[in-house]
């Protein structure tokens, strides 16, 4: 039987507040085998709009497929699902859900959701490519996310109850820097971040001098090897000699794979060392991974 998208472009309701999470599912799309149209809708709100064609929305082409974020501004993922539920015009759209956490797939698991209708972000080429491929196929049972006898507030309360993770990232790359502060910008991480542009300065808001005698108590540094003026092989020298400062874990983030700067960095007592791929969709993979661990996962000392 043919599909009815074959002779035409497949119509894509992104449904995603994050910037970078935006830009790495539409590059994914310009890979896929399959011709596509994409419509980004940065919250719940805008997104019904362009479901029902109001507001100034009224020209939005109807998606074969909505990919549909959980935490989003003004209404939220589940939010969003209830209202596509009880709308007879809408309920037969496929919705596929991204998610961003272990927590997030766990959660979706809790609900009986089946696999086929979740995938974690930012989603891969095949797995998106299957999801097309199979729409004439696809599940039309509508997926219901309401919150279980208070789970989700709870979940919400206890993310919220402790204060964020003081992160020091210590880049002297712009394009790099803002990569991670999109990342870090996801709602899922509840974080505070100050930039170093090279170790000078790095060491001048661990130290507290030169005009950041408030700086924050850095809980973690994300250290790049490769910046001027001190380099990420000094900075890690410099801790060395500061036993007040040896508690905070530092992960060296570097595009250096020399065996000589990895020796030397787990010498000098470092938690991590991870390199950064050249691949934008496998560094945000890696990022997010990296701070899930050290924010859902490892625990700091206060």
């Amino acid at each position: 039987m043919t599909s009815a998208t074959e002779d035409r472009a497949i119509e894509i309701l992104l449904v995603e507040d994050n910037p970078a999470d935006v830009r790495l599912t539409e590059e994914v799309l310009r890979q896929s085998e399959h011709t596509t149209n994409i419509t980004v809708a940065e919250d719940g709100v805008i997104a019904m709009e362009m479901l029902h064609g109001t507001g100034d929305y009224g020209d939005t082409p109807r998606p074969d497929l909505i990919l549909l974020d959980l935490r989003l501004p003004r209404k939220d993922g589940p939010e969003v699902l209830a209202e596509i539920n009880s709308d007879e015009g809408l309920v037969n759209i496929p919705v596929m859900i991204l998610t961003g956490t272990e927590a997030e797939q766990s959660l979706l698991n809790a609900y009986n959701i089946p696999p086929s209708r979740f995938c974690r972000k930012p989603i891969e080429l095949q797995r998106f490519n299957n999801v097309v491929g199979q729409l004439g196929m696809f599940s039309r049972q509508p997926i219901s996310l309401g919150p279980p006898a208070g789970q989700a507030e709870s979940q919400a309360e206890s993310r919220h109850a402790s204060r964020p993770l003081e992160i020091l990232l210590v880049e002297d790359n712009p394009a790099d820097v803002r990569l991670i502060q999109l990342i870090l910008e996801d709602a899922e991480f509840h974080v505070n971040f100050t930039v170093a542009s090279n170790g000078q300065e790095a060491m001048n808001i661990l130290r507290r001098e030169g005009g950041s005698a408030d700086a924050p108590r850095p809980d973690m540094i994300l250290l790049d090897l490769n910046m001027p003026v001190m380099d990420g092989r000094e900075v890690l020298a410099e801790l060395e000699k500061l036993p007040e400062l040896s508690s905070i874990p530092v992960v060296v983030l570097t595009t250096s794979q020399s065996q000589e700067d990895l020796e030397y960095a787990y010498s000098k007592c470092i938690s991590s060392y991870i390199t950064k791929p050249v691949d934008v969709h496998q560094f945000n993979t890696k990022v997010r991974d990296l701070l899930n661990y050290w924010t859902n996962v490892a625990v700091l000392p206060n």
